[in-house]
């Protein structure tokens, strides 16, 4: 019977590549890019500094890398909803999706919004800042198209896309990082997501549409 030719996985490069990446993304988010070192990468993850260069050219590469899954992970979660629901839901759906994405992969949800805080003229440095522009585009472009389909279908007052959109993030993200301070500004599970329902709200009655109803003015004191 003829041997396969098919290589069998080196589980201990597997384990090194995977201590690496979960130390990395542990220090990036912690402390930063600009204050890792690839010696406090090495220290953690239990490895030899050469065994990071083995897997990575340099720690901007490692964190490209890194950028580049928790983007992934990012798309995954937002693109996985339910597309038979209407348009209005679907946005409603991507506010708990962005949400469970911060909430289970809460160091990706972080690296999905960094940026490199020293300068630098590494290539893969500049080519990352390309490619999220690009990725976050993409996200953008599908929310905005959901917000189009439900001011045409009716669900929500006619105003413009890019408000719309830029109030559903900015209060997605807002919201979700306020949940996840560790300090007295910290948003208990069960007002994050009343708030997301409050943002979808909001938008259904239109942005800038009736006001909410009007309170007796409070008496001044004589």
């Amino acid at each position: 019977m003829p041997h396969s030719t098919q290589r069998k996985p080196d589980r201990r490069r597997e384990r090194t590549h995977a201590a690496i990446v979960s130390a990395a993304e542990r220090l990036f988010f912690e402390q930063g890019v600009a204050r890792t070192t690839t010696d406090d990468i090495a220290a953690l993850a239990g490895v030899s500094v050469g065994s990071i260069y083995a897997h990575f050219n340099d720690k901007h590469t490692l964190f490209v890398s890194l950028v580049d899954r928790a983007f992934s992970l990012n798309e995954r979660y937002i693109v996985n909803r339910t597309w038979a629901v209407s348009p209005l839901k679907r946005l409603m759906n991507t506010g708990e999706a962005y949400l469970r994405f911060a909430e289970e992969e809460t160091a990706a949800f972080y690296l999905t919004t960094m940026r490199v805080r020293e300068p630098s003229e590494s290539p893969a440095i500049l080519g990352m800042e390309a490619n999220m522009t690009e990725r976050m585009g993409r996200i953008a472009r599908q929310i905005g198209s959901d917000v189009a389909a439900a001011i045409e279908a009716g669900e929500i007052e006619p105003v413009p896309v890019e408000t719309a959109l830029m109030y559903l993030w900015g209060s997605w993200a807002g919201v979700i990082s306020m949940h996840l301070r560790v300090d007295e500004f910290h948003a208990e599970h069960f007002n994050v997501r009343e708030s997301l329902a409050l943002g979808a709200t909001v938008l259904t009655r239109g942005l800038g549409g009736t006001p909410p109803p009007s309170r007796e003015p409070v008496a001044r004191a004589a």
